[in-house]
């Protein structure tokens, strides 16, 4: 089935008309335009004589139908201008003013279109609001012949448009894919090989206390990819789209940018202290991990029940001794839960010793878990620094028309709102990041006592991601305001942002509290299901079509 292809037509009755016959308007030459618009490829015509209804709200249907349209063609004839002075002179509204207005802030293919021998009208002559009209190619014609002369070039534009809308179509399918496969392989696949090698309920327990990287893809990893496509697309489109190698470069920065960055962040975390739930411990006492059952279920670990142990924590945790996976839970959850025994803290500080200097050391076989993490730790930093670089590149960078090379707002301004709302998800990371961060500290921890007390170096991480989220929020924020006027929508993304640091601080103080209701994944779902619900009713208020309503004023 073919694209369809809309065009509107805007003119002045007392102007785009040759004639009247028996007192009434001779249409003939818009109507025979309309025809010679369809002839040259466009199948739907806006024409205000036949495509508004009695009784209907012309200012709202003559809106949305330059709003849909792929092309407008603005009729000049020899008293355009004249009328346009009048009814300024006299202050009645016109409504062609606001035609031009919606397809120029809209960024419409427009064609003036000069009639028996009209000339553009000056910009000095336009009304502030329209003035980039004057800027635009103009194509003449006779109204005697005017239908040979337009169908040709008309259909060179529709050919245009629609390998513009062929092309857009092909990267937002390809954009969909990744989206779909990152996601997987961020959300699904961790728990998949989770699952298999952990055992169902180790896993849930597990993932629900590193929530940062397990639970939070799930849910807010497609509301960051959502709103990166337009940024993202922009870019690519305008580098395939350009035939100057070095507009293709400068477009190109941020993408290039963003993987020097995640690729930097891969390398500190990969060459950095192992991550306990990615390895297989080997730890005193324990079953050693041998080369041939290396990737064996992680329950084949345990060693044989510790009376002691059970009668002091039963089946929490699934705890049957100081082995792993167990041993992560078993120098963690009696501290925040008030169920360490005296017995328990003496024989504590040998087991976390060990277990430290064993993370310490490194060298202990990789768990299956570890390979899904990495690919899920660069597919989130990616799109972090990504991201990052991106709130940078549309501040500074300027996107062009390929066609004539002049300046396009939109999609910066796109950009924006969605890099925005792109940040405020990022940022509901850290919180749960920070939760993530006690439970790390614990299992580090060797002195008992002193355990509960807290070194805020440990959130220096956190702190500084934080840090770098609400800078680029504040970027983005001040460009919406300065450049775009949108101040509702960065008051609306100043409270998110404020609630997500407020949960952190939260989160840091009663953390003691909170690690014994988060250590299950039935709360990281339960908390995420009205945060995502949030959350979507915040993109519904950023989405442009529909909060760029607001900047054109419809008079009543």
């Amino acid at each position: 089935m073919g694209q369809i292809l809309k065009a509107f037509i805007s003119y002045r009755r007392r102007d785009a008309y040759v004639s009247f016959k028996n007192g009434e308007a001779d249409n003939s030459l818009v109507i025979g335009l309309q025809g010679a618009l369809r002839k040259a490829g466009f199948n739907e015509v806006f024409l205000d004589t036949g495509n508004i209804e009695i009784s209907e709200d012309y200012k709202t249907k003559i809106y949305d139908a330059v709003s849909d349209a792929d092309l407008v063609v603005a009729v000049v004839g020899n008293r355009w201008l004249d009328i346009l002075r009048e009814k300024e002179k006299s202050g009645e509204y016109d409504i062609l003013l606001d035609e031009i207005k919606i397809a120029l802030d809209r960024e419409k293919e427009i064609v003036p279109l000069l009639v028996d021998g009209a000339s553009m009208p000056n910009e000095s002559d336009l009304p502030e609001s329209i003035r980039p009209f004057h800027d635009r190619n103009a194509q003449s014609t006779k109204s005697a012949d005017f239908e040979q002369k337009i169908v040709g070039p008309m259909a060179r534009i529709a050919g245009k448009i629609t390998w513009r809308r062929q092309r857009a179509s092909w990267w937002f399918r390809a954009y969909l894919i990744v989206a779909c496969l990152a996601w997987y392989f961020c959300a699904i696949q961790p728990h998949i090989v989770g699952f298999l090698e952990f055992g169902p309920k180790s896993w849930g327990a597990m993932a629900a206390i590193w929530s940062g990287f397990f639970i939070w893809p799930i849910f807010f990893l497609p509301l960051a990819l959502f709103a990166l496509r337009p940024p993202i697309l922009s870019i690519i489109e305008s580098v395939t789209s350009t035939s100057r190698f070095h507009d293709k470069i400068v477009y190109l920065t941020p993408l290039i940018f963003g993987t020097i960055l995640a690729g930097l962040a891969i390398a500190i975390e990969l060459g950095g202290q192992e991550t306990p739930w990615s390895i297989h411990p080997a730890l005193p006492d324990c079953p050693r991990a041998s080369s041939a059952t290396r990737f064996q279920p992680l329950s084949h670990y345990n060693a044989a029940p510790d009376a002691a142990f059970t009668q002091d924590f039963g089946d929490q945790f699934w705890m049957k001794d100081s082995c792993w996976p167990n041993v992560f839970y078993y120098l963690t959850v009696p501290l925040y839960s008030a169920s360490a025994s005296s017995e328990y803290l003496a024989r504590r500080p040998a087991i976390a010793h060990s277990f430290n200097s064993m993370l310490r050391d490194g060298g202990a076989p990789h768990s299956m878990v570890f390979y899904p993490y990495v690919i899920s730790f660069s597919v989130l930093i990616w799109l972090l620094g990504t991201g990052v670089v991106m709130s940078i590149f549309y501040v500074m960078v300027q996107i062009r028309r390929p066609d004539d090379f002049s300046i396009l707002r939109l999609p910066s301004e796109r950009a924006y709102i969605y890099l925005t709302y792109t940040f405020i998800t990022m940022m509901i990371w850290v919180p749960f990041r920070i939760n993530t961060d006690y439970f790390k500290y614990l299992y580090s921890c060797t002195d008992s006592p002193a355990c509960h007390s807290v070194d805020p170096k440990l959130y220096f991480v956190d702190m500084v991601l934080a840090v770098s989220l609400l800078i680029c929020y504040s970027f983005l924020s001040l460009g919406l305001v300065v450049k775009y006027k949108r101040w509702a929508l960065a008051l609306l993304g100043a409270l998110a942002v404020t609630v997500a640091l407020l949960g952190a601080l939260l989160i840091y103080k009663y953390r003691v509290q909170l690690a014994g209701i988060s250590d299950t994944w039935q709360f990281s779902v339960g908390l995420s299901i009205p945060i995502i619900l949030l959350m979507l009713a915040l993109g519904y208020a950023f989405d442009p079509s529909i909060t760029r309503f607001d900047g054109v004023e419809k008079d009543d």
